[in-house]
């Protein structure tokens, strides 16, 4: 090897040496110099090819200050300048951010307990736990523990969510702020950011204030559904067949600073602090910042995981239907508010003909009842309003009958046929009432009731109501042979698809294989093979013949049930069971 080489490698070897026995706040100085003097030289050469005023980028670079103190007052017009345009786009923002953020409501002013909330005892019972955890937070503090973040309420909508929020809040005695899925939503880029920003403000000056605050969260799944989560099929209700859609999310921010904020809610903020730490000296700790979250959401699986993780809304309260005992419960405590003459017993019914029923349809049911006893100039509720409020609500309002008095006839004898198929087939589920009357949601059709809203489901069960939608389709074929109708249509569809699900996702056809290619209610039939199209064309066919041969020799039962529907129009249930008994 030359001796060049050899004494360059020498020299290189000792600098890195050298270098490497710097410390790396001795390299990252020097960086930063090296740094300011490349800034400095590439500013002179900018001036130099812009100016006359200096020659050279180094002699402009060292003229720059000279030039700043001769020219100060086109600069600090220019700031002022600069300084108003971004004021006004601030302050754009800041009223934006200002516009529907959340809604505050004092501790004087919240007038709603546990004992205002019907029907959800086992939440209640839930969160009067957390409740009295909140009594002692200094204790819990000082043995090393740490107040719990937050909770989800996950149920359908109209169950009380809401409500069990704010009865929260007035038994703790704390503010009770409200923050709707709109509050986080804005056009402009950073606003929502914004959003948060300022409703961590209020919650901690209201925390300092009151020892404490609760922040409700409706519709939490709106805002913390992060990108890449599939968001539920209530939303999307769209079938593919190979891909899977995704929603992804609006990147607005709000959802990564609201978890920001949620971990950092403890840390040193405030321009004191910040002049602290620009002095050298230790941030003043904050003062303990109580808030509880309380998130509802009715689509639990769109939401990002990074809410649910402990310190954030790690404690989840299931908030369903009420049950038979909690609808009757609800349906007195909302009747004892008005003048009513309804009976215990006629409660009892109403709670165990409407399991779908929640606190809010219940009180809007009596509502309703009020306000036609009202238009009717009577004093009290009747147990008539109440079935025609129930009503009402449940199909809509009456559009008339039919012109033709032979598709009258028509409906009747399919909705008859119902009826009869559901006596027999269905005897848990009484019927609540047959109608022939055209309204907003269907030209009629009878309601079924059911003991729970949670039952097992068999495949006797699911046969039986297979059996009740064939029937109008057999009405068809028996009384207007050769002349069918549209009308079983819905019917048909109904049937072929629970005989579907049947086969492809509860094997209770001849084969074992479940097939998961389901992203809707039910399977796409053109995405099934033949083997399977047969087999639920088998099941469908030996369930209709069952039914029919079943139905036939009360094909006179099913004339009488038409004709008292074709003379009334709207028949109670009671009144079909009973005429049915008596032709048996």
């Amino acid at each position: 090897m030359a001796a060049g080489t050899v004494g360059t490698l020498k020299i290189y070897e000792a600098f890195q040496a050298r270098r490497f026995s710097l410390t790396d706040y001795t390299r990252y100085r020097i960086q930063r110099i090296i740094r300011f003097f490349f800034i400095a030289y590439s500013l002179g050469w900018l001036i130099d090819g812009a100016s006359d005023s200096c020659s050279g980028a180094l002699a402009c670079a060292m003229a720059t200050p000279s030039m700043l103190v001769n020219n100060w007052q086109e600069i600090i017009f220019f700031a002022i300048r600069l300084a108003m345009s971004m004021v006004s786009i601030f302050g754009m923002m800041w009223i934006m951010a200002r516009m529907d953020l959340h809604r505050t409501i004092l501790p004087d002013s919240i007038k709603t307990r546990f004992t205002d909330v019907y029907g959800q005892d086992k939440a209640v019972d839930r969160l009067s736990e957390i409740r009295g955890i909140l009594d002692y937070p200094d204790e819990i503090e000082a043995r090393g523990g740490y107040m719990p973040g937050g909770v989800l309420l996950e149920g359908p909508p109209g169950t009380g969510k809401t409500l069990l929020a704010e009865a929260f809040a007035g038994e703790t005695g704390k503010p009770f702020v409200s923050v709707g899925p709109e509050s986080f939503t804005n056009m402009f880029v950073g606003v929502p950011v914004l959003k948060v920003k300022m409703l961590f403000r209020h919650l901690r000056n209201l925390a300092v204030k009151h020892g404490g605050v609760v922040c409700f969260m409706d519709e939490i799944d709106a805002l913390g559904s992060r990108g890449g989560g599939i968001i539920n099929q209530a939303i999307n209700k769209v079938v593919v067949r190979d891909d899977t859609i995704q929603m992804q999310g609006q990147g607005s921010g709000a959802l990564q600073m609201l978890l920001t904020e949620m971990s950092g809610i403890a840390k040193p903020k405030g321009l004191y602090n910040k002049l602290r730490v620009m002095l050298g000296f230790r941030p003043v700790p904050p003062p303990p910042y109580r808030i509880l979250w309380i998130g509802a959401t009715n689509l639990s699986g769109a939401l990002d995981p990074a809410l649910l993780r402990p310190g954030r809304f790690d404690r989840r309260i299931k908030v369903g239907f009420p049950d038979q005992d909690g609808r009757r419960e609800t349906f007195q405590k909302y009747l004892d508010k008005v003048n009513h003459d309804i009976t215990e017993e006629q409660v009892k019914v109403l709670a165990r003909e409407n399991p779908q029923a929640t606190g809010a349809s219940i009180k809007d049911a009596v509502n309703e009842g009020l306000l036609k006893a009202i238009r009717e100039g009577r004093e009290s509720i009747t147990w008539e309003d109440m079935r025609s409020a129930i009503l009402w609500k449940q199909m809509g309002e009456e559009t008339g009958t039919f012109d033709l008095a032979e598709d009258r006839r028509r409906v009747a004898l399919h909705e008859a046929a119902h009826a009869v198929a559901s006596h027999y087939f269905r005897p848990e589920a009484p019927i609540q009432y047959a109608s022939v009357i055209k309204r907003d949601k269907g030209t009629g059709g009878f309601v079924l009731a059911v003991d729970e809203v949670e039952k097992m489901m068999y495949q006797s069960r699911i046969v039986a109501d297979v059996k009740t939608s064939l029937a109008s389709v057999w009405a068809e074929r028996l009384f207007f042979e050769g002349n069918l109708s549209v009308g079983p249509s819905a019917d048909l569809e109904r049937a072929t698809n629970l005989v579907t699900v049947m086969v492809t996702k509860y094997a209770m056809g001849n084969s074992v294989m479940v097939r998961g290619i389901q992203k809707g209610d039910f399977p796409e039939p053109a995405v099934l093979p033949n083997r399977v199209l047969r087999e639920i064309e088998r099941m469908l066919s030996e369930i209709y013949d069952d039914m029919a041969k079943f139905m036939y020799p009360y094909r006179d039962q099913v004339e009488l049930v038409a004709q008292l529907l074709d003379e009334y129009g709207t028949v109670d249930g009671t009144e079909i069971h009973e005429l049915i008994r008596r032709t048996k």
